[in-house]
């Protein structure tokens, strides 16, 4: 696999990171792990961006990784939850590690209701156990 770098990105078919995220793919999974600790609407859109950059709008499961973030921003939440954020995903599996990132984000998913399957995990093994069903279905 070759890694170019441009414009502050690592970049490869299977692999992008930059500022604020990596993302990589796995087995029909989009991976994504969040690296900074605060997320508001500007980072949600660039990140957006970046995965639809890379995956070049093609629809997969995603594994997100939130564990860094510390704040999400009432904007940054809505805007996640519809429209162009969740475009080109068929479901989202979230990676969380402190009982306050759930409750928030099931919270999150009773007044939000986003329109595809999502659910919240303590641990990367279960996220991909459950998303593994939506990756069967991409073939």
């Amino acid at each position: 696999m070759v890694n170019t770098i441009y414009e502050g990105r690592m970049t490869s078919k299977d692999y992008l990171e930059d500022d604020l995220v990596k993302l990589w793919k796995e087995d029909n999974i989009l991976f994504s792990e969040y690296k900074s600790e605060i997320l508001d609407l500007e980072a949600a859109k660039n990140t957006v961006k970046s995965r639809l950059q890379f995956t070049d709008n093609k629809t997969y499961p995603v594994v997100i990784d939130i564990t860094n973030i510390r704040t999400v921003t009432k904007e940054a939440r809505d805007y996640l939850s519809r429209g162009e954020a969740i475009s080109h995903l068929s479901a989202a599996a979230i990676i969380a590690n402190s009982l306050a990132t759930r409750l928030l984000f099931n919270f999150f998913l009773t007044f939000s209701k986003p329109a595809l399957p999502m659910r919240i995990f303590n641990s990367k093994d279960e996220a991909i156990k459950w998303i593994g069903q939506f990756a069967a279905q991409q073939n």
